[in-house]
């Protein structure tokens, strides 16, 4: 799935057709057949679950980036921007006073929106960032999974037509103890991107300045060219990873105030301002087509030599040794056979008995041959009537027994309980007339105790 889904990446109608194919998916996985988005939003939500269902099996998928993110791409507009619940969740951080609370504020935005609640977790901007951690560096896609992650921590707040501008709230979604040390994680990945490619520009000019000590001046000239263009490449993608960790760590990107032209040009103002107005146009001039190209051709020649395409994996005519092989296939076969080990013979046959003896329609038709023939089953019914009648009778005389027995066991004992009350402890200063304690009082008592008779318990060893 993932090498289809990368060669339809670049195909618009196929990869309209891809995401057809996976709503309709997610879909039969929800239990909606029929219905459209917001049918299958609320079918999920229904069955009882926090987390939205989801064709990733778990939180990311970085041995299939490409599936990852049309399905991350499907599911986001399927569950968070046809329902609403992303602009609400916006408006209910925007409002919230003191330290912000993604959870409340995504129950308070499904309650706005009279829909089922889900985890906070499910929510697409911790899942992009995810997907971004864990894909490899070297990955094509890497670039844009960031962005698709920096569209959502820098998106506005929804407001009316003449309201003025609320800013953002991208970095609530980072408080706390845990999305705090997320929010570490991403600027770490996001350092060690910057620090990939623009280690990869270093070496690639290196290994360009060597070939060319060996080399031609003309021959140099055509193979210098695509090496400065790959050189120039890692450079932008460099400075496009320095800049997303800017942006990560900048609170005033999320300030009503902004003023674009006043940043430095490390914040790359141009890219900053069209995902601020919500375009959402890939950036395609940060993909790494010559690796994508690669991986083509490296599945297509894994597919060819699995299915037997190349000419090493052809089958050749077998060349005859002698004159043996020349003889016709079946006799070929048979002298084959005979040079094996002789078979086991098979098993004995047994007769099975039936279960149920055979009858015919002679043996209805005669009144002594059916009688003769219920003999023996009713002779084991009355045997296993008997059999009942005498448990049922010793089982009765058992409870009988028991019944008599057990009154017999206990019997009822007066016993003398003496308690001794002690004199009051407190001295007799405290008291206005002096008095002298005779000693703790006895009090006696007369209860009942049910004991059991030894006798019988010991009666054995009585006799």
């Amino acid at each position: 799935m993932d090498v289809v889904l990368r060669s339809a990446f670049f195909h618009a109608d196929a990869t309209e057709m891809a995401f057809c194919i996976l709503k309709q998916l997610h879909q039969n996985v929800t239990g909606s057949k029929h219905g459209g988005a917001i049918s299958s939003f609320i079918s999920w939500v229904a069955s009882g679950s926090a987390h939205a269902v989801s064709l990733l099996p778990r939180a990311s998928s970085p041995e299939s980036p490409w599936f990852a993110y049309f399905v991350l791409e499907m599911e986001q507009e399927l569950i968070e921007e046809r329902t609403g619940l992303w602009r609400e969740v916006l408006r209910e951080l925007a409002v919230a006073s003191g330290k912000a609370n993604v959870d409340q504020a995504v129950k308070k935005a499904a309650h706005n929106l009279k829909i089922p609640t889900l985890s906070a977790a499910s929510l697409s901007i911790y899942r992009w960032s995810q997907q971004a951690l864990d894909t490899p560096l070297d990955h094509p896609l890497l670039p844009l999974l960031w962005q698709k992650f920096f569209t959502l921590f820098l998106a506005r707040v929804p407001s009316a037509s003449g309201v003025p501008n609320r800013g953002g709230v991208g970095d609530k979604f980072f408080e706390g103890m845990i999305n705090l040390s997320f929010h570490k994680k991403l600027k770490k990945r996001l350092q060690d991107a910057t620090e990939h490619y623009r280690a990869k520009s270093i070496s690639d000019s290196v290994q360009a300045e060597e070939a060319a000590e060996d080399q031609l001046t003309d021959t140099l000239h055509q193979q210098q060219e695509p090496s400065t263009e790959k050189k120039i490449w890692y450079t932008e993608c460099s400075k496009l990873f320095r800049t997303f960790g800017l942006w990560l760590e900048e609170p005033r990107l999320h300030e009503p105030s902004l003023f674009l032209p006043a940043l430095p040009p490390q914040y790359n103002s141009n890219k900053l301002a069209a995902l601020l107005q919500g375009n959402v146009t890939p950036w395609f001039e940060y993909m790494d087509y010559t690796k994508v190209r690669e991986d083509q051709c490296a599945a297509l020649q894994e597919w060819e030599v699995t299915h037997f395409r190349t000419e090493d994996h052809r089958l050749k005519v077998p060349v005859l040794a002698n004159a043996e092989d020349s003889t016709e296939p079946d006799k070929r076969i048979l002298k084959r056979l005979q040079s094996y080990d002789s078979p086991v013979p098979p098993p004995p046959l047994r007769p099975v008995k039936p279960v149920m003896p055979v009858v015919t329609n002679e043996m209805l038709c005669n009144r002594g041959t059916v009688l003769d023939s219920l003999k023996t089953s009713f002779k084991t019914l009355l045997d296993y009537a008997l059999s009942y009648s005498l448990h049922v009778s010793e089982h009765t005389a058992l409870d009988c027994n028991f019944l008599e027995l057990v009154p017999q066991l206990y019997r009822d004992v007066e016993l003398e309980v003496v308690l001794h009350a002690a004199c009051d402890s407190e001295p007799h200063t405290r008291r206005g007339n002096a008095t002298y304690c005779a000693g703790p009082a006895a009090i006696r008592l007369k209860v009942g105790q049910c004991l059991i008779e030894v006798k019988w318990i010991w009666g054995p060893w009585y006799c």
